[in-house]
């Protein structure tokens, strides 16, 4: 029992283990009465079944009852040592005066309120003025006095030495502690000269009498509070917001600034407070041992809009919902056996792009004048395939040579979803100034998700006729839609959204997180195999080794290739699709990296700047697929090594990862053991990028193309 006085009263106590005793009965399905002691008449006797497995988890440990022996003579009382703080509750009629008690066999944390009036009574020593615990003058103690008090208790922290200097001039109290020398402490208050000398003296005594008890505690060693670390430049109001209005991009801006106040340091932009984290054991930290307190999402009026009022799972805060729709989208579409139940998709629609390449280059080879080459715009092909590949698998549609328009308008709105959700909105930082619409980038969010929306209602309105001409029983085939659709008629989801924003939220960001982060990943790293032609010889050599050219490459062989990916693995270091991942909010209050941080506290990773560590990638800027089959082998990028995290850690992780990994690893070989694949000129590729949550190439990709295989094999 930790506290004495609350022993018997109403409030939340701590569990402990009272029995072992007979069951009476079983009350419904979760409970059990239980055969409990006449001393034990004022406990409640029925029970909980959790809180009965919490009290015997381990049978080994249960001793019989008539093994132990007890010694009826023994007493144990718990005594208070000191009051550690007060507080005054106000009532409508009356005030509550409570102190926070430090108990002889307990830690300074488990320290308990108690009824100021009730201790005095019971213990009146407590309050004695002669044991130097609480002195009469800190009873009612004037604002200006109790400043004085307050501050040099908490200059007691973290220092074992106590050496003050008291002086009447200037209204000014000075000291020093070991801990640093160097500096300079002082406290300044309001009251008079005198009034601060006695308030001084005073609270040098009791500093004195702290510090001895603390060392008898064994606690004079606490550990001072500490903020992160605060970056030079802040203006009043909109604080460092003015740093990121410049044509450098923000994870750079964040990187020069890591180089000059280290792994970890706060931003202020407007009235939310911002930590950059830019180490890997740092970010490690974060999404392991404090992986919940970082779970949450901070609101935007992007996420809010896009996201239907935050219905969406990726955008969305955490919380039951947030649970219930992750662990649906997990297992229904990215489980290992959904994505194989999928995978013919992958191939028909990669096969369809080869195919169509080759009769593109059929027709048109002999009146380009290049060679016998066909020049194409290869962001504009993965933008293409990508898309038929997801729009398929999460809603069924198939996309015919005839609704190419069609095709460009949703790859269209989807990519500017995600630059609109990369645009820093004044009002996301300076909540009162939303009415004003600043850079108009609010009525362009709606505009834009207005027309997602009416995509989006077409598919589930067709959806909804299919299953209703079925019966409302599944089909052969089920998509995303369909398998939301079921489950929102069998479950009852928490949350308080309808059935149709489920599905419309959670769709949207599936799509989106799907197609845009797998286009800008295959066009830098075919970017970075055409101004590094010895890697892309390379990796043809081993498709040719490995799977020859009498036969299509398949997804089975994907593991034999391991230059190919190492590719990937040195294409998402150098260039992943988001160089800052997706932003964090703080639950609760947390330590990181030993500083305190404060619940509402925002987390960027800028995973740009650790994944061109030269500490940890020699040559960081360099493209080397090597180090991935030599020094860094057994680094992969799935969440559990923190120096390549493309697509994040923890709970709040990128449950895509497989299926992206497939279809990139995928794409990628069939593309190369397919063609031939040349820059139009002796110029390197323009690697410059563009604004937006993702970071997609700002320049169309041109290649020069032309088959390396037998025609046969492009039917």
């Amino acid at each position: 029992m930790k506290g004495v006085m609350r022993f018997g009263k109403k409030g939340k106590l701590s569990p402990c283990y009272i029995g072992p005793y007979q069951f009476v009965k079983r009350i419904g399905g979760v409970a059990y009465e239980l055969e409990l002691p006449a001393n034990l008449g004022s406990v409640h006797p029925v029970s909980h079944i959790s809180m009965l497995k919490k009290c015997i988890g381990y049978h080994s440990l249960v001793l019989p009852v008539e093994e132990i022996k007890v010694n009826y003579s023994l007493t144990y009382e718990e005594k208070p040592v000191a009051i550690l703080d007060r507080q005054v509750r106000k009532l409508r009629s009356k005030e509550i005066a409570s102190v926070k008690v430090l108990w002889r066999n307990q830690k300074v944390e488990e320290a308990t309120w108690e009824s100021k009036n009730d201790m005095r009574i019971r213990y009146p020593s407590l309050f004695d003025s002669a044991n130097g615990e609480m002195k009469d003058f800190f009873e009612n103690p004037e604002k200006e006095h109790w400043e004085v008090v307050k501050w040099i208790l908490r200059y007691l922290k973290g220092t074992s030495g106590d050496f003050l200097c008291f002086g009447r001039s200037g209204q000014i109290l000075k000291g020093y502690t070991d801990a640093d020398m160097s500096k300079l402490q002082k406290c300044v208050t309001l009251s008079s000269t005198e009034a601060e000398y006695i308030a001084a003296t005073e609270a040098g005594k009791e500093m004195i009498w702290l510090k001895r008890l603390l060392q008898e505690l064994g606690l004079d060693q606490i550990e001072q509070t500490r903020n992160v670390p605060e970056a030079d430049g802040a203006w009043p109001i909109i604080g460092h917001l003015h740093l990121l209005n410049g044509p450098q991009m923000p994870h750079k801006i964040f990187g020069h600034m890591a180089d000059k106040y280290g792994p970890i340091f706060r931003l202020k932009l407007g009235v939310n407070q911002v930590v950059i984290v830019s180490d890997p054991e740092i970010a490690k930290e974060c999404f392991t041992k404090n992986d919940k307190a970082f779970a949450n999402r901070p609101k935007s009026i992007a996420s809010e809009i896009f996201g239907y009022n935050y219905a969406s799972f990726g955008l969305g805060p955490y919380g039951p919902y947030w649970r219930e729709i992750r662990k649906i989208v997990t297992i229904e579409i990215f489980s290992a056996r959904r994505i194989e139940m999928l995978s013919h998709v992958k191939k028909f629609e990669v096969n369809s792009a080869v195919k169509q390449t080759y009769e593109y280059w059929l027709k048109n080879n002999k009146t380009s004048n290049l060679n016998g080459a066909v020049k194409l715009d290869m962001k504009e092909w993965f933008g293409n395939l990508i898309m038929n590949t997801m729009v398929k698998i999460l809603f069924g549609v198939q996309y015919t040579d005839n609704e190419d328009e069609e095709r460009r308008k949703v790859h269209k709105v989807i990519r500017r979803l995600f630059e609109l959700l990369g645009v820093s909105i004044v009002a996301d930082f300076l909540p009162y100034l939303r009415w004003l619409d600043i850079g108009g980038h609010e009525k362009a969010i709606k505009e834009n998700a207005k027309e997602i929306d009416i995509i989006l209602e077409d598919w589930l309105a067709d959806h909804k006729r299919k299953r209703k001409l079925r019966g409302n029983k599944s089909g052969d085939e089920e998509d995303f839609m369909d398998v939301m659709l079921s489950v929102c008629e069998d479950k009852d989801i928490p949350g308080g959204f309808d059935t149709d924003t489920i599905i419309k939220a959670n769709s949207i960001i599936t799509l989106a997180g799907g197609t845009d982060t797998t286009i800008v990943t295959l066009t830098w790293t075919l970017s970075l195999l055409l101004n590094n032609y010895q890697s892309l010889k390379r990796a043809q050599d081993e498709l040719d080794t490995h799977v020859g050219k009498n036969r299509r490459v398949q997804e089975s062989d994907i593991k034999n290739l391991v230059y190919l990916q190492a590719i990937v693995k040195e294409s998402f270091r150098l260039y992943s699709p988001g160089p800052i991942l997706l932003p964090h909010e703080s639950i609760e209050d947390c330590v990181v990296s030993g500083y305190d941080i404060p619940k509402g506290t925002r987390l960027l990773v800028n995973i740009w700047k650790f994944q061109q560590d030269p500490k940890i990638w020699p040559n960081p800027h360099e493209f080397t697929p090597e180090r991935f089959l030599t020094t860094h082998k057994d680094i992969d990028v799935k969440g559990n090594h923190f120096e390549l995290l493309p697509f994040g850690s923890g709970r709040r992780m990128c449950p895509g990862v497989s299926l992206a990994l497939q279809v990139v690893h995928y794409v990628l070989a069939v593309l190369l053991q397919g063609f031939e694949i040349k820059r139009p000129s002796d110029e390197p590729i323009d690697m410059s990028g563009s604004f937006g949550l993702t970071i997609l190439k700002a320049a169309p990709l041109e290649v020069h193309l032309t088959p390396r295989l037998d025609s046969n094999l492009y039917e």
